[in-house]
């Protein structure tokens, strides 16, 4: 089998159906560019990402902090020279599960369980043990659901 060639030179085409070579070309080198351009966010993303999560760190630590010494002085408000912080109040509220099941009982509404109780995975897992839930376990996943960055490690 003998291959012929069509040449592309400057801007004059060469032999049969160099436009479609031409383009193909010019596809590939968008392709290769988008890559490329993709590998520079990857480097600069994670560079992104770690600077956050040590400020990240740093935030929560200051939080800590001043919740703390507005606590020990009882105080709600610090101000700096550009900022404020101001302290507030945090409510968890929570139902047991038992007294609800009774009440949702009680009303009639017990059709409404599976839409309003989720049970955690991790510690039903503890609990009951993998083998057990293996069955009755639905799992949704997605291929392209999660973006982990990290640095590629230098080699000595």
């Amino acid at each position: 089998m003998v291959r012929k060639m069509r040449l592309v030179e400057g801007k004059k085409k060469v032999g049969k159906g160099s436009e479609q070579i031409e383009k193909m070309d010019s596809n590939a080198l968008m392709a290769q560019k988008e890559l490329i351009e993709m590998k520079n966010l990857v480097d600069v993303a994670c560079t992104w990402d770690i600077k956050k999560k040590e400020l990240d760190a740093k935030v929560k630590e200051a939080k800590s902090t001043l919740l703390n010494y507005a606590e020990e002085h009882e105080i709600k408000l610090i101000s700096g020279k550009t900022a404020k912080c101001k302290i507030g109040p945090n409510t968890t509220s929570f139902i047991a599960i038992k007294p609800f099941l009774a009440l949702l009982k009680k009303i009639g509404k017990t059709n409404l369980v599976p839409d309003l109780l989720k049970v955690k995975m991790t510690d039903a897992k503890k609990y009951l043990g993998e083998v057990v839930l293996e069955d009755i376990i639905s799992s949704d996943t997605d291929e392209y659901g999660s973006v982990t960055l990290k640095p590629i490690k230098k080699k000595r």
